[in-house]
């Protein structure tokens, strides 16, 4: 009985030495399958494995403070691998331990099995190969590890806390959760699922065929890809070398999303229908680029120093947001903004622009365009006319309550809306305009183009090629008498090449439109001067005028009644002159009454 006792006692004593001291030893193992219902543990000491260790059923496999080293001729080939039976699931709980191998150490988890790791790290040669994966159904928790590659199919649900240099591919409708590590990859495919909080991720993110990844609170440095119907959404977080590629009826949402900045330029590009959307975000130095259908939308941000490109029929939607460079669109596509400030709008091959309430600095409109504003204000509008024979007029800086105009394929209309600096406009192939009384800012006429320019002024002319310009200008010749008003019937010519003739109306005004000038890229050729002769009750008198542009020139006549109105002055002196006599006389004489009495 004694020797019994002691023997116990001894076995006791050896189990909690090895508990406490076990990693003074090292134990090779030839490998292991633990089976259905047992527990077996592996702790305090390092173990050498030269076969897998295998787990079935509900058995389970307790790693702690302990080193596992698999012995191996190539990647993979051993590992920690647990495997269900029916509805009996095998479970895996470490804690502080290490797997090392000079290959790669695999952990495989089948079936509806699960996995607690704490403090997990890979160690030796193949250290950056380590791999864990997650099969139908099965579970793994992770804190405070060094997980290189994650695998998740068929289901699977994975959690990763604390964790670092982790490469994530999800696939088959599995799941995970990220909480505070640092990802170099996440790939998501088939119906997958991620969530990223308090996290970095340093490479990239990539979803396709329905697979959702969503960010919050964390950094993201790299790339973003979406295809196939999938969502990436980045929330209050910073990006940094960013690049997006949204494709084939795909998402990428950006909520209150800032930079840091780069040397390079950051890229947007969304095609297929896919969606971009950027809702309080403050962004620079990005270029986005839309194409075939697909779709920008801004609201409540600021994006400055970027561009912005639409391609075949795509779309903006722009609300309550400041873009301070060049949006440009192509291809039937369209720019629709409420409240908001733009610098540069462009549009071409039939490109739309509507726009509510907001501030542009300038519009620039091709032939085929559409512009549609209301309550709007714009510094400036350019458009550009390519082979058209049209006449315009009424062009003006100033607000407009309704203003409307059609060119070729281009057609604008302005409601309750500004244009406070002007107009400019370009007239390239074998245009013929012909404008009337307006005022506009720059003028480019190029390739074998005519303008023809009739009391229209213009800031900046810009001739080249075989284009060239003729201008016109009101001469208006007012005649007045010696007392400024105005003379009718008084007969105006103006000398040029063929006289012109016209008398004053009743506001004694003659209106002639004369030349004024040709423009060419050879330079300008000027009329100058222009000889007039006024005709009026027998005499006459001769005027130079020179004309650059509209004029109104003033010049008087003696009054065929001009001696009546020096009878009626006389008259009028005399009447006063007698009124005074009149008036001392009898003042005096009442004076010397006043005297005798």
């Amino acid at each position: 009985m004694v020797k019994k006792s002691l023997a116990l006692v001894c076995a006791y004593t050896f189990l909690l030495a090895f508990m406490y001291f076990g990693f003074l030893f090292t134990l090779d193992v030839k490998g292991l399958t633990v089976g259905d219902g047992e527990v077996k543990y592996y702790v305090n000491g390092s173990f050498t494995f030269e076969e897998a260790v295998v787990l079935q059923g509900n058995a389970t496999l307790i790693v702690e403070n302990a080193t596992l080293e698999f012995v191996q001729k190539k990647d993979y080939q051993y590992g920690i691998e647990l495997r269900g039976l029916a509805d009996k699931f095998p479970s895996l709980k470490v804690k502080n331990a290490t797997l090392k191998s000079s290959k790669g150490v695999l952990l495989s988890l089948y079936g509806y099995s699960s996995g607690e790791v704490d403090g997990l790290k890979f160690d030796g040669t193949g250290k950056t190969k380590g791999r864990v994966i997650l099969y139908d159904g099965a579970y793994l928790r992770v804190a405070s590890s060094t997980v290189p590659y994650v695998y998740c199919y068929g289901s699977s649900r994975f959690e990763l806390a604390g964790s670092s240099h982790n490469y994530l591919y999800v696939y088959d409708n599995s799941s995970g959760v990220v909480d505070g590590c640092t990802i170099y990859t996440v790939k998501v495919y088939d119906h997958g699922l991620v969530n990223v909080s308090l996290s970095t991720v340093k490479s990239s993110i990539y979803v396709e065929d329905a697979a959702e990844v969503f960010v919050s609170a964390s950094s993201v440095i790299g790339a973003v890809s979406a295809k196939d119907n999938s969502t990436v959404s980045i929330s209050n977080s910073n990006v940094h070398q960013f690049e997006v590629n949204a494709y084939d009826f795909s998402s990428v949402f950006l909520g209150n999303v800032t930079y840091s900045p780069y040397r390079y330029p950051s890229e947007v590009k969304a095609g297929g229908f896919a969606i971009v959307q950027l809702v309080n975000c403050k962004l620079s130095n990005f270029n986005f680029r839309a194409y075939n259908n697909s779709k920008f939308y801004f609201k409540d941000s600021s994006i400055s120093s970027s561009t912005f490109y639409f391609y075949g029929g795509s779309e903006v939607e722009v609300f309550s947001s400041y873009i301070d460079w060049l949006i440009e669109a192509f291809d039937e596509s369209r720019i629709n903004a409420v409240d908001s400030t733009f610098n540069i709008l462009s549009l071409e091959d039939g490109s739309n622009l509507n726009v509510n309430g907001c501030s542009v600095g300038w519009v620039r409109c091709y032939e085929s365009s559409r512009v549609f504003a209301v309550d709007s204000k714009f510094r400036e509008v350019l458009v550009e006319l390519v082979s058209l024979n049209i006449t315009l007029s009424g062009f003006h800086e100033g607000y407009f309550e309704r203003y409307s105009f059609v060119a070729g394929g281009l057609n604008t209309t302005f409601l309750r809306s500004s244009v406070d600096v002007g107009w400019s406009f370009r007239f390239l192939g074998v245009s013929n305009v012909t404008f009337y009384d307006s005022r506009v800012i720059n003028l480019y006429v190029g390739d074998q183009s005519m303008l023809h320019l009739f009391n229209a002024s213009y800031v900046n002319l810009n001739v080249r090629d075989a284009a060239s310009v003729d201008v016109w200008s009101y001469l208006v010749v007012r005649v007045v008498d010696y007392f400024s008003s105005p003379v009718s019937g008084v007969n105006v010519t103006v000398l040029s090449p063929f006289p012109l003739t016209k008398f004053t109306d009743g506001n004694g005004e003659a209106v002639f439109l004369i030349f004024e000038k040709f423009v060419n890229a050879n330079g300008e050729f000027s009329a100058n001067r222009y000889s007039l002769k006024v005709v009026f009750d027998g005499s006459s008198a001769d005027y130079i005028v020179e004309l650059a542009g509209s004029k109104l020139f003033t010049c008087g006549v003696a009054s065929p009644w001009w001696y009546w109105y020096m009878v009626y002055g006389i008259v009028a002196v005399a009447i006063v002159g007698v009124g005074f006599g009149a008036f001392t006389f009898l003042r005096r004489r009442r004076g010397l009454k006043a005297l005798k009495s």
